[in-house]
């Protein structure tokens, strides 16, 4: 009975793997099995899978998108690049292409060209807010504050809710010192997303460097109320407590 058993279970595991592969030169199946890879953190074995559709489909162009992006994630840029260049050829509209090039750009710290790649992409679809939020880095990188602030701009007139823009941009009006329109940019968006603990984050962040610690305490009740395991916020909580005791003696 026991032989018999593991018998079917062995006939049931064979027509499993056959079913698997039972167009093994078919593209599509060995990207299906990248995705389910990468969200293993196997990359490597996701980019053998992404080469192996690409000797079968040279024109495959989701494996070359995705085959960069696994690259990527192993901080392997130069290659990354390359694949870039080779999804170009067969389609230079492609737009996930063209993100994910200023992408690796900016990992190598080639802002100019990063940049050029943005133009690109944002020339295709100018409604695309990503390229915008992503030319803001290579803009910011370089310190160009103004025209970082300009990108933002756009790419929250684009999306609202765009909440890396919104981010972004604070972070450049934390450098510069222009405290009260990144209080106002955040109220702006906490009136539509009051529980969102990223802005409220960076909120508290921002009362915090301008000494406004009982508003400060404030958002960490909220931050906490929202996630009672928040000890960053806890810690934070008793730090501004502590400050208000020191200005108010």
């Amino acid at each position: 009975m026991k032989v018999t058993s593991i018998f079917f279970i062995f006939l049931l595991l064979l027509s499993s793997c056959s079913k698997e592969y039972k167009n093994e030169r078919d593209p599509v199946s060995y990207n299906n099995k990248w995705i389910v890879l990468s969200g293993k953190w196997n990359y490597k074995w996701a980019i053998e899978m992404y080469d192996q559709a690409l000797v079968f489909d040279a024109n495959f162009i989701d494996a070359y998108s995705r085959k960069w992006n696994a690259l990527e994630k192993l901080w392997r840029y130069e290659e990354a690049l390359i694949i870039y260049s080779q999804g170009m050829e067969i389609n230079s509209k492609n737009i996930n292409i063209l993100n994910g090039k200023w992408s690796a750009l900016n990992n190598l710290w080639r802002y100019d060209e990063s940049i050029d790649a943005y133009e690109e992409a944002i020339e295709i679809d100018p409604e695309d807010s990503i390229a915008y939020n992503g030319k803001w880095v290579a803009l910011f990188k370089s310190w160009k504050y103004a025209d970082a602030i300009r990108m933002y701009n756009k790419a929250i007139e684009i999306d609202p809710l765009f909440i890396d823009a919104y981010i972004g941009k604070w972070e450049i009006l934390k450098r510069t010192i222009q405290y009260e329109e990144a209080i106002a940019m955040y109220d702006g968006v906490l009136v539509q997303e009051p529980e969102n603990t990223l802005i409220l984050n960076a909120k508290w962040d921002i009362l915090m460097a301008t000494e406004k610690y009982e508003e400060a305490i404030k958002i960490y009740d909220t931050v906490i109320g929202l996630d009672r395991k928040n000890t960053t916020a806890k810690e934070w909580k008793i730090l501004a407590e502590s400050k208000l005791i020191k200005t108010d003696n």
